[in-house]
């Protein structure tokens, strides 16, 4: 059975295309615009985010690629990136303990309850991503997912628990996935093109007048305060992480 060079794999969110890593880059193309030509019925008038995974791209592949979906599959390619992958092992994994003051020592595992803000949070395994995520980037993950850097504009994370950023985030982020409600969105600055908790999404203005006053009071002082997003009678608020 011949190897197959390119393969598709389409979800809601994105369409994945794993390239072989061994053949060279004009053979994959050549198969490439093959099975986009086969396909076309289904691209044509559609809006898709490309990921790609299996080898790396320089720019100039990833615009030959994107040029072979526009013109042979007639759809609109709006970003494309590698799929950025994390490890799924619950073992040497576990994010636990004291995070950021938000579980009582005492309790052991047991999330602390507080008055205000955040009155619980999951607790299960955690990917930690170090570096700045860039446009077209993306991270998936069952659990809650810890950046060291930036998030930003035109990158993603979906994470089924947590988001926390010890940076800014400036792309999509999306925590809890569709029913955690005790999901928090955790960063030194805040200024998502989109986000919820949850599924849950924040129109409210008084939410981004808290937002403002963080930005303009608690971001002028020397010792740079946390922000946490969480959900408050289904609504997502913003708090200092100092003041929870």
């Amino acid at each position: 059975m011949e190897k197959e060079l390119v393969i598709f794999k389409n979800s809601p969110e994105r369409l994945l295309v794993i390239l072989d890593e061994e053949a060279d880059f004009r053979t994959v193309l050549e198969n490439l615009c093959g099975k986009i030509k086969k396909n076309k019925n289904f691209f044509k008038g559609a809006s898709l985010r490309l990921k790609y995974k299996g080898r790396e791209l320089s720019e100039k592949e990833e615009k030959l690629i994107v040029q072979a979906f526009e013109q042979i599959g007639e759809m609109d390619v709006i970003d494309i990136g590698k799929e950025i992958e994390v490890s799924h092992s619950d073992e040497g994994n576990s994010f636990r303990g004291m995070a950021y003051g938000l579980f009582d020592p005492e309790d052991g595992e047991r999330p602390a309850k507080r008055s205000r803000g955040i009155s619980l949070i999951s607790e299960g395994t955690t990917a930690y991503y170090k570096g700045s995520l860039k446009k077209g980037q993306r991270i998936v993950y069952k659990g809650s997912v810890i950046i060291v850097g930036n998030v930003e504009r035109g990158s993603e994370i979906f994470a089924g628990e947590n988001i926390i950023v010890l940076g800014s985030i400036k792309g999509r982020v999306y925590a809890g996935g569709k029913t955690l409600k005790t999901g928090v969105i955790i960063c030194e600055q805040f200024d998502a093109e989109d986000f919820s908790i949850a599924e849950i999404k924040e129109t409210e203005d008084s939410f981004y007048e808290d937002l403002k006053y963080f930005k303009t009071g608690l971001f002028s002082k020397k010792n740079v305060e946390m922000k946490v997003l969480s959900l408050r009678e289904s609504r997502i608020t913003v708090d200092s992480l100092h003041d929870l």
